[in-house]
Order: C-alpha cells, then structure tokens, then sequence
C-alpha cells in the first residue's frame, strides 16, 4: 500500500489543483481509502496506470517544454527511474517513454505532499534540491507573495523542487486534466478542466468511492464538450452556452442525484521560459439549471429553445464563421455571429430578454450578408426552426 500525506493546502493555484487533480485520478484507478488527511493507494499504482494506457490518451497533450532546465530534469528524473530518456521536447513523448517501461516505475511507499522553505527553495518531500526535480509547469503560480506579513517570503521568488514520485502524480494530474492546445500566429494556449478548491475537499472528506468516480465521470463529459467547443471558437460565451444547455451533461448530473458538480477551466500560455496563466474561468454544472427557469418564463416550449440553441452552436455555418476570425481573411458575417452570440449569452445566463431579440436580428443581419440571388442562405434555415 502507498500513503500520500495530503498536507497541502486545496486551492485555486495551478499546482495544488494539479497535484490533487493527479491524486483524486490515482483513487479512481486504484484507491483504497482516502479523507483531507491522506489518500492510500493500492501498491505499484503509478506501474498499474501507466500499463493500462492507450495512446490516445495522451497523443494530443501537445505540450512542449519551454527551457533546456526542463530537458535536464526530465533527464533526472528519467535517470531516477532508470528509464531510457525520452528523445522528444514533448509531453506526450514523455507519456510514451513512461507507459513503454512502466515497470521500471517504482515508487515508495509514503509520499508527503507538504512544502518546506528552505532558503530560496520550496522542497517538496525531498530535503534537499539534488533529491528533486523542478519543472516550469508546476512553476506556473510563480511562488511570489507567500502569505504571512511577518516572513521574508512575501517579495522573493522561490523556486520548487519535487520528489520522483510528486512528479509521476502531477504528470497523473495533467493526464487527467489536459483538454486541448489552441495555436494562432501569435500565440499558444493549454487548457486545463480541474475540480474546484471545494469540490476536491467535499470529496476527499467524503471518503466515498462511488460518489469520487460519479464526479470524474462527469468531469469528463465536461471535458469532452468543453474541447469541441474550444475546437472552433475561443469565446467564452459559446462554452458557458453550451454546457447550459447541454442534455446528455445535465442528465448525468440528475440521474447522480448530485446537486453541483464544479470544476474551474485553466488557460496557460508559454511565455519565453516559463508559462502564465492567462485565464481561469468558474464553471459550475447545477442539476437544477437557471436556464430552464429563464426559457419557462418566456416560452412554452423548453425543450424546443434548447434543442434550437443547441442546433445554433454546433451548426457548421456558425462554427466556421467563428472559427474565421483567427484566420486571416474572416468570413462576412462573423461580426454579426459574434454579436449574436454574446446576445443569446444575455438571455440564455443572464435571463436578458432583450439579448434574445438581439440575437435573432444578428441571425437575419447575418442571413443578409450571406443570401444567393434566390434569397437563400444557412442562416434563413436555422431562423426558420426559431420556437416563438
């Protein structure tokens, strides 16, 4: 049996959602008990994990390290394993070389997530930074500004040094939580689907099983539907639309008997050296929806507004105007889907009748813009299935 000492706080950083995202994925696959004190996992866990996986599990973590510090101390930690080292700058290299020598993964049986400051360093169940491994990834919160007034801390940057094993169950976390890399001219952008602070110290104080693998279940058809959406557009307003009208999502959740599900979506960015975080977005999945209050007050028929919403995001007209906009050449009515959009966010979130309006008077603006010489467009289609 392996104990993990969970002496770590939970909360909104990206390392303590990585960690635990990695050590709640760990009990699913082979948890004995666990509680907000310690989780005990079966022996040869991470060998088990890693054997079962499927390349498709982590061909798209497409995830490149950003300094020769990182390649350094993958070598390390290769060598700590003596695995072979991987030949790649990627993460998912780093997955394959794992997966193809899992046996060679061996970790010890008590593992204490608990940080130490020890000068500049911040240890990580090791006592010294030879025995670590530092990665940029799980430096992405900077360690700036460590809380108390009366430390040194507060103005020093401070860098993390992890043991073999914290690594293999943050590698875990990003396994779990990875949804998608977007890539413009410009830019490059992860994103990462985590538990939320309280929705990680409900389950773990709950110590149920069944309810730990409910939660993930859905996290990953949240998962699912957050990267088809990201896939084409990068606002914000399509995704919260459609997880508030996604049935199959809203289903699961009812037939859980689970009043919430809360999960907080991740969006890093490389920048020289390290990583930023540019984005953290709440995203709360409730069994009984604002949303079906809202459409009752105004029409009759629910199920009907929803499965034109539905129609509405993921009709291919709309999505690839959408997608146009990272493009050079947009398409004509892109400006008019966008706005329609946002409206239809208005009303559908934020119970704004005025936005509905709005939204379907871009819908014919757009329709307009994008009519043939008989008067006919995708966008006449989809305003001829709008439930009045």
């Amino acid at each position: 049996m392996v104990k993990v000492k969970l002496n770590f706080p939970i909360d909104a950083s990206f390392l303590s959602e990585l960690m635990y995202e990695g050590i709640l994925y760990s009990l699913e696959k082979h948890g004995i008990s666990f509680s907000l004190k310690e989780a005990e996992l079966e022996d040869k866990f991470a060998q088990k994990i890693f054997e079962s996986l499927n390349e498709e599990d982590y061909h798209d973590i497409n995830i490149n390290f950003v300094s020769i510090n990182d390649r350094k101390n993958i070598a390390k930690l290769f060598k700590m394993f003596d695995v072979p080292e991987a030949v790649d700058n990627n993460l998912n290299r780093i997955f394959y070389e794992l997966r193809n020598n899992y046996k060679k993964i061996l970790v010890k049986s008590e593992i204490d997530l608990k940080m130490t400051v020890k000068g500049k360093k911040l240890l990580f169940d090791v006592v010294n930074k030879n025995n670590g491994v530092s990665l940029q990834l799980l430096k992405l919160d900077r360690y700036t500004g460590l809380s108390s007034t009366e430390s040194p801390y507060t103005s020093k940057q401070l860098t993390p040094y992890y043991s073999p094993e914290l690594i293999i169950i943050a590698f875990l976390g990003i396994l779990s939580s990875y949804v998608i890399t977007k890539r413009t001219a410009k830019s490059t952008f992860h994103y990462f689907l985590f538990f939320s602070p309280d929705e990680i110290s409900g389950l773990l104080s709950g110590g149920e099983k069944e309810r730990l693998n409910t939660h993930i279940r859905i996290k990953k058809q949240v998962k699912k539907t957050i990267k088809d959406v990201l896939a084409y557009t990068h606002f914000n307003e399509a995704l919260l639309l459609e997880l508030a009208v996604n049935a199959s999502i809203h289903k699961a959740v009812g037939e859980s008997q689970i009043d919430k599900v809360s999960t907080m979506l991740f969006k890093v960015s490389p920048e020289g050296q390290t990583y930023k975080i540019y984005e953290v977005l709440h995203l709360p999945i409730f069994r009984e929806t604002i949303f079906r209050e809202k459409i009752e007050k105004y029409f009759d028929d629910y199920e009907g507004v929803s499965v034109f919403i539905q129609n509405f995001l993921k009709n291919r007209t709309v999505k690839n105007a959408l997608r146009s906009l990272n493009m050079e050449k947009k398409y004509t009515e892109a400006d008019q889907i966008v706005i329609a959009l946002r409206n239809l966010y208005k009303f559908v979130i934020l119970g704004d009748i005025e936005g509905w309006l709005t939204f379907i008077r871009q819908l014919w603006n757009a329709h307009e813009k994008t009519k043939n010489e008989k008067g006919i467009s995708n966008y006449l289609e989809l305003l001829r299935g709008v439930p009045w």
